[in-house]
């Protein structure tokens, strides 16, 4: 996921002038997704305890047939590969058609506080959940985050990067690199603090440096001037 899915749950109330806006999620859909090869069909259905569900099945472009959310053949079958028993906004999909990454829910506020202990992204095998992090897992500096009046964004970007590769990048700098046939992370570069504390110490040090330099120069100079 990159922050292609985080737009679609903002509807209104966005104040560019305010460091904090109001906001409020968009309703639940319905939605499909062919995979490149063309052999597979990932379907997301509406929870059928959501508020709008009659009239997400009324709109829905989703085929009535398809009546549980999972990976399909893409040769007209009905019958699930495998399903899930949850709804997510996006999905990320892996071509074997065999895997699956969640990203989170957008991530709320907890007494105008991020709260850390939310899902940030699951990894999900034939429809059996592999892995999941939490979001304070995987950032250091929660003082980089974007916040509206009641969420917050923690990640710049969250994508497919590779055929079982999936990558994320943070708002504070931080970046992982996930297989995604087991969930684990394969290569991690953590820079929260740098962010946080690094451009302050790379000022400092550089300010001490040129002033001892100076005061160097500056006994350099009278020793010759004592030689002459």
């Amino acid at each position: 996921m990159t922050n292609r899915y985080l737009p679609l749950l903002v509807f209104f109330g966005i104040f560019v002038t305010s460091p904090l806006f109001a906001d409020s999620l968009l309703p639940p859909r319905s939605y499909k997704e062919v995979l490149p090869s063309g052999k597979f069909i990932f379907v997301m259905l509406v929870p059928k305890d959501a508020w709008n569900y009659e009239q997400s099945i009324r709109n829905s472009e989703v085929h009535p047939d398809y009546t549980r959310s999972g990976m399909y053949r893409n040769d007209g079958s009905t019958e699930p590969i495998w399903t899930v028993e949850w709804y997510s906004h996006g999905v990320d999909l892996a071509q074997d058609g065999v895997h699956l990454i969640r990203p989170g829910p957008w991530a709320w506020l907890r007494e105008n506080t991020p709260a850390l202990d939310v899902e940030a992204v699951s990894f999900f095998a034939n429809g059996q959940l592999l892995r999941t992090y939490q979001v304070g897992e995987l950032v250091n500096n929660p003082g980089s985050f974007q916040q509206t009046v009641s969420h917050y964004w923690w990640q710049r970007e969250g994508r497919l990067t590779g055929e079982y590769e999936y990558t994320i990048m943070t708002l504070d700098g931080n970046r992982f690199v996930f297989d995604v046939r087991t969930g684990e992370i394969v290569f991690e570069s953590r820079m929260g603090w740098l962010s946080r504390w690094g451009w302050q110490l790379i000022f400092y040090a550089s300010s001490v440096c040129i002033f001892i330099w100076l005061i160097w120069s500056r006994s350099i100079s009278k020793i010759e001037c004592a030689d002459d």
